[in-house]
């Protein structure tokens, strides 16, 4: 073999058997972490324009203190605004009522003056319904003709007796005894508003009223005089004193106390007793309907500036009232407010309404 082919052929073997190295093999690649960046979320396009649902009356600063109006359909499931005001419990009238009359005390003869404090004894019709009387039996009623905001109670009375005008009775010739009876009437006179609670006895035998005691209280309106309220003793509850709010037919929705009880006598007015005492607590809520309202208005209130005169039939008022006395407190503390509800489609006297509220002689 001639040397030159020698030498191309030792070249070639050289070159190979790795004279040159082979290509490192690159490292397996790591991702590089990536750094998110927050879209930003369109825009919410604006509410389309709904009129006004609540309508805050000007009271706190023009004489219409704890009202409220508020315009709202019957499905509108949203929190009922209210507008507190604290009252003073202390200014309000003291008054010692006395106990009513019981069994236990019928007396041998019944007073024969006195008068029956407006409540007359008037024949119930007879309709197909009711059955005619027999064996002597007359079917009456008590009704105060003059002051249809009376309520009447007889039997076994006391704060939590509910009571009815007018109220019905039956006479007859077997009773054995007279039966206790209580009247409460609200009535205004002249400029004043007076409660006038009358004590007597019901003789069923001679179908008669006998007036025992009258007590007459002049009590302080509140809430523009949708409730009336005094403070009266009570010797035999847990609590040494008792508020008494005064105020149309109502629909009780929750009542409750600390250190006592609140007691509701329910008819043609709505009395309720709530507990005053250091370290208790009475709180109480309730709804009244325009034609609850209606008699109120209409007896008290015909011509001055009533708030709640442009309440039309489907409209309805939410009433709260809140009483409490630490320890520390040397009288008790209390808050109370009105909302009146607007429920009428056709709506179109809110000025006159907002007006009402705040201009106290309107």
């Amino acid at each position: 073999m001639s040397r030159p082919i020698t030498l191309g052929l030792a070249l070639t073997l050289v070159t190979a058997c790795g004279g040159t190295p082979p290509p490192q093999a690159a490292p397996p690649s790591v991702p590089k972490p990536t750094q998110e960046v927050a879209t930003p979320e369109p825009e919410a396009s604006p509410p389309a324009s709904r009129p006004v649902s609540y309508v805050q009356a000007t009271a706190p600063t023009q004489g219409r203190p704890g009202l409220l109006a508020v315009r709202r359909s019957f499905n509108d499931g949203k929190p009922i605004p209210v507008n507190p005001v604290a009252f003073d419990v202390a200014a309000l009238p003291r008054v010692k009522l006395p106990k009513p009359n019981t069994f236990e005390n019928v007396p041998t003869s019944l007073p024969s003056t006195g008068g029956t404090g407006g409540l007359e004894v008037k024949d119930r019709p007879h309709h197909s319904g009711f059955r005619r009387p027999v064996n002597n039996y007359r079917r009456i009623y008590l009704r105060n003709e003059q002051a249809p905001l009376t309520v009447v109670r007889a039997g076994h009375i006391d704060m939590r007796a509910h009571g009815t005008h007018p109220f019905y009775q039956t006479c007859n010739d077997h009773a054995t005894r007279p039966q206790p009876l209580r009247w409460e009437v609200l009535r205004r006179q002249a400029n004043d508003v007076t409660f006038t609670v009358y004590d007597g006895w019901f003789d069923a035998k001679a179908c008669s009223i006998h007036v025992s005691g009258r007590t007459v209280i002049k009590p302080k309106p509140l809430l523009s005089g949708l409730f009336y309220g005094f403070r009266t003793t009570c010797s035999d509850c847990a609590a040494p004193e008792q508020l008494v709010l005064i105020s149309p037919s109502m629909t009780l929705e929750g009542q409750a106390a600390v250190g006592g009880e609140v007691h509701t006598s329910a008819g043609s007015l709505h009395v309720t007793y709530l507990p005053v005492r250091a370290g208790g607590a009475a709180v109480m809520g309730a709804r009244m309907s325009y034609y609850q309202l209606k008699p109120w208005r209409e007896q008290l209130h015909p011509e001055d500036g009533f708030p709640f005169k442009h309440m039309k039939s489907n409209d309805e008022l939410r009433i709260g009232f809140q009483l409490s006395q630490t320890t520390r407190d040397d009288e008790a503390q209390a808050i109370a407010y009105a909302t009146l509800i607007q429920r009428s489609e056709h709506f179109d006297d809110e000025a006159g309404l907002i007006n009402d509220f705040g201009r106290p002689g309107h």
